[in-house]
């Protein structure tokens, strides 16, 4: 095994179509990302998506005040759908969506 590969990026990328929209391009994310979005975002996860949204999008790329208003404006499960593909890239969708639902307890509802 070469030890250089280790260090090559290699990140996936999938096309996501956006209904009425149109077609979006997004990659993985790093787990070393994964925890810098985790720790800025310290539990808030509106704060963590919009990190991801603007670091996973390839095309268009976007920034994190745009990720900010695409959020305030899109449907829930429009972003939900980007985020879960995202996750799937990372290889993370599992624990993901367990930080969101934790995340959706704490602020007073019960997951279900």
């Amino acid at each position: 095994m070469e030890k250089a590969k280790l260090f090559e990026p290699r990140l996936p990328t999938r096309e996501v179509n956006i209904p009425g929209i149109g077609v979006i391009t997004v990659r993985g994310i790093t787990r070393f990302e994964q925890m810098v979005f985790s720790k800025a975002a310290a539990g808030d996860v509106s704060t963590f998506d919009r990190k991801q949204l603007a670091a996973a999008l390839v095309d268009p790329e976007i920034t994190e005040d745009e990720a900010e208003r695409w959020m305030q404006a899109a449907p829930a499960g429009e972003i939900s759908l980007v985020v879960e593909v995202i996750g799937e890239l990372s290889g993370t969708d599992r624990e993901v969506k367990a930080l969101q639902r934790e995340a959706f307890r704490s602020l007073g509802n019960n997951g279900s």
